[in-house]
């Protein structure tokens, strides 16, 4: 298997006995195709490959990052085979799917999404990015019903682990429901360590920062641009005495981390269309 851009990470929990290991994979933007695609669908396909054949490249460029030549002949589609693959290799307790996996709401992406996840030989947790929410059709379809099928209840989900929890939820819209702040304070509440996975990253320490200095405000969940829910559910996730342990994104297609409050991390992982991935384990001291 060509070399894929692997980063390895260890989010220490205190307390933990016990090691679990995960694949973040995100970006991705698979257009696919299928015998019952109609005109406009192939149209888009073709818009979709020629765009991220060359976007790949620049926003990797940008990033400081490489993108590698035997990248330049592989589909989005082989590139998340290729990926699924390897957390099935390691074996990985979860693939976690951070967003744009598709780059539209097509019927044929989400059935390619179905077969995806059914093949999987591991657990598969899917949020919703920015390219999940568009509707390249305008027939004002709601998104959530057609990923029904492969992403339960998307707007807020957690995955218990005994020792910890994995908290997804849907921020791809950069803001945030009534509903959501208050699960979310609900689950800080219980006191049973918390991971974050979301798609776009949070606009807190080193993201609220540095990362912001680098792409701008577009590119973060909770800037004073967004809506008043989404700064409340920024204001949960940024207070020093919650249980949340570590946030993992994606969205801006480059590898960054750093501190979202003192001696906690947040992590973004490179787009999978580069072969981008992140190596995830999580363990006690």
């Amino acid at each position: 298997m060509e070399q894929l851009q692997i980063r390895k990470t260890e989010i220490t929990i205190p307390g933990l006995t016990k090691e679990y290991k995960f694949l973040q994979i995100t970006d991705i933007h698979v257009a696919h195709q299928d015998e019952q695609s109609d005109e406009f669908d192939l149209h888009m396909v073709e818009k979709s490959h020629k765009k991220w054949f060359d976007l790949k490249k620049e926003m990797a460029t940008k990033a400081g990052e490489i993108s590698p030549e035997w990248c330049d002949g592989k589909s989005a589609e082989e590139m998340m085979e290729m990926l699924g693959e390897h957390a099935e290799e390691i074996g990985a307790d979860a693939l976690l799917i951070s967003g744009d996996a598709v780059d539209f709401d097509s019927g044929a992406n989400i059935r390619y999404m179905q077969d995806y996840i059914a093949r999987r030989k591991l657990p598969v947790i899917y949020i919703p990015g920015n390219h999940e929410h568009m509707d390249e059709k305008e027939a004002h379809r709601n998104c959530y019903d057609l990923l029904a099928p492969v992403m339960p209840d998307p707007a807020f989900r957690v995955f218990d682990y005994g020792e910890f929890e994995i908290v997804a939820f849907d921020n791809a819209r950069k803001d945030a429901t009534d509903e959501q702040i208050a699960m979310l304070e609900a689950e800080c509440a219980k006191g049973k360590p918390i991971v974050l996975l979301v798609h776009i990253p949070i606009n807190l320490g080193y993201f609220k920062t540095t990362v912001r200095s680098q792409i701008g405000h577009y590119f973060l969940f909770g800037v004073e641009y967004d809506t008043d829910n989404a700064r409340k559910l920024v204001d949960v996730i940024a207070r020093p005495d919650n249980n949340i342990a570590a946030i993992l994104a994606g969205h801006i297609h480059y590898t960054a981390e750093g501190e979202f409050t003192h001696g906690r991390m947040q992590y973004t992982t490179s787009s999978g269309l580069i072969g981008g991935c992140r190596e995830i384990t999580v363990k006690g001291e």
